[in-house]
């Protein structure tokens, strides 16, 4: 065997098997159409077909366009492991922007250096109380022009501290962002 590896392989699968190539968001629209009613997602005991999570990124990148945050934006993600992150992801993606994944365990300075770096001006966290108002000083500082928050609740109550959302024409609810670009929202 020239290849040890690969007997650790899936029966069926070969080292030299072709790779699919195009865009995050274009793999995920052929992942749609293949697997559409399909799990993608399991979060808090509710399961999101691969359909439906396309519906959501196509919502998602509509609001990125409509607001201006496509081809030679940075967006900044600074969100836990929930459906907010991939959508999120792939729907700015798909309007063209740049993504710069900001981690959670990361302390404000390792932050801040991150967003002046990357050049992002537009941040989507979430309303934990572990988020956002580590966010909130980014806003506050003047490292961000826009603060998209998703609430945390809208996947299931899970008894997480969430803190409230300030009312500031800077900040914007997920839900409200997207508002425009569907009749229901996700």
């Amino acid at each position: 065997m020239t290849h040890p590896g690969e007997q650790f392989y899936p029966e069926g699968v070969h080292w030299d098997d072709p790779i699919a190539q195009g865009t995050l968001p274009e793999l995920l629209s052929d992942a749609a159409r293949e697997f559409s009613a399909r799990p993608a997602i399991e979060f808090r005991d509710r399961p999101i077909s691969y359909a439906e999570l396309q519906a959501m990124v196509e919502v998602a990148a509509a609001a990125y366009l409509r607001a201006g945050y496509g081809k030679g934006t940075s967006v900044a993600l600074f969100l836990g492991n929930t459906p907010d992150h991939p959508t999120n992801f792939f729907g700015a993606l798909k309007a063209g922007a740049r993504i710069v994944h900001l981690s959670p365990l990361d302390g404000e300075l390792a932050l801040s250096h991150k967003l002046i770096d990357s050049g992002a001006r537009v941040l989507v966290t979430s309303n934990l109380s572990a988020l956002l108002p580590t966010a909130l000083k980014f806003l506050d500082t003047g490292l961000l022009d826009r603060l998209i928050v998703c609430e945390d609740d809208r996947w299931g109550k899970a008894g997480t501290p969430q803190a409230a959302i300030p009312n500031s024409p800077a900040i914007v609810t997920f839900v409200q962002f997207i508002d425009p670009c569907s009749a229901t929202a996700i």
